[in-house]
């Protein structure tokens, strides 16, 4: 037999086993919405996920051709420079080398040093009108040097237009 105490307890678990059905349905509908919202957090993270794994493999790319064409870019400065070094040594070559000889006329010769235009008188070659002195770039022997300064004053005071200085 039941005692009162049990019949108690059973009609105050009829009378709330209404309410604890209508919260225990509750928790059921509110379990499936998280179930829902985790399904739709999911979703949403693994697209993120593939757009920046996207993004990532589009930066891994830049970043190499940029490293490519960095390293090209060295490559080609580093030819050039060495290109540079080349040229220089030809030009310095060039440079040290005197002069190539043309004849101009009979006793003389031209030729260009380091840009300059160079007209000299060969050695050992008579050429008329010149004398032994004037031939070894001695002055003469019967005139002084304020003669030679004199002359050497007239010809640079000339106002002559037709001189041309090589």
């Amino acid at each position: 037999m039941l005692s009162i105490l049990d019949i108690d307890n059973l009609l105050y678990e009829v009378c709330y086993l209404g309410d604890y059905k209508q919260k225990y349905d509750g928790k059921i509908k509110e379990m499936k919405i998280v179930k829902e919202q985790l399904a739709e957090c999911r979703a949403e993270l693994a697209t993120m996920m593939d757009r920046i794994h996207i993004k990532l493999v589009d930066a891994q790319m830049m970043i190499n051709q940029s490293e490519l064409l960095s390293s090209k870019t060295i490559e080609d400065f580093k030819k050039s420079v060495a290109f540079k070094g080349i040229i220089q040594d030809h030009i310095q070559e060039a440079c040290d080398h005197i002069y190539v000889i043309e004849c101009i006329e009979e006793g003389f010769i031209h030729g260009n040093l380091k840009g300059v235009c160079l007209v000299q008188r060969k050695t050992g070659v008579e050429v008329d009108g010149l004398t032994p002195s004037h031939a070894s770039n001695d002055p003469p022997s019967n005139s002084s040097e304020d003669d030679s300064e004199s002359e050497l004053k007239k010809v640079f005071t000339s106002e002559d237009e037709d001189v041309e200085i090589l």
